[in-house]
């Protein structure tokens, strides 16, 4: 069982869909672990294998389940930008709104990173754009303070509070000014 759960492992890192399927059929666990707590799910996720992650979806892979920092599939789609994967993940049914590690959504995670079409398609999908993290930063505080200048563009103009204070009361222009981000804070 140990083996071809490896083996299953390997196939939805490497996109192979057949082979996942297979080895499904064949005894592999859809919600075994690997050594460092992932799924077969969040191996496909990472790597942005679409197919590969739907096949699993449909074979009972739990799109719920967490690893690292509580992060699930579509946490992980949301820090690689992988948009595609992020709606087929959403499709069969993971929570866009769902919390990790100090209450960061996959919005917060697509923001920081610039992953400006990303947050876009989160929001699209019913992402909740006013959310705060731990520290009540939103997605506009991540994107102004990595000077993601384009995402934060978009979130403005999906209607994100520009005023809204995180713990230590400072806005995203606030923040952006602080780091030295010149066209973010000429955006704000």
């Amino acid at each position: 069982k140990n083996r071809s759960n490896s083996v299953m492992f390997a196939a939805a890192e490497n996109g192979r869909s057949a082979a996942v399927m297979a080895l499904i059929s064949l005894g592999a666990d859809v919600h075994a672990h690997n050594d460092q707590q992932w799924t077969a799910l969040h191996l496909a996720t990472a790597k942005a294998h679409v197919v590969t992650v739907t096949v699993l979806a449909c074979l009972g892979a739990d799109v719920h389940a967490h690893i690292d920092q509580q992060f699930t599939a579509l946490h992980l789609a949301a820090v690689y930008g992988h948009t595609a994967t992020v709606s087929t993940l959403a499709s069969v049914g993971a929570d866009v709104r769902a919390r990790a590690d100090q209450q960061c959504t996959a919005l917060h995670l697509a923001a920081a990173k610039g992953h400006t079409t990303t947050v876009s398609t989160l929001a699209s999908l019913g992402a909740d754009i006013h959310a705060g993290t731990e520290e009540q930063w939103t997605a506009l505080h991540l994107a102004a303070a990595k000077g993601n200048t384009a995402t934060a563009i978009a979130l403005t103009s999906l209607g994100i509070d520009v005023h809204a204070r995180n713990r230590q009361q400072g806005t995203a222009l606030h923040l952006a000014a602080a780091l030295g981000h010149e066209s973010t804070v000429t955006a704000l």
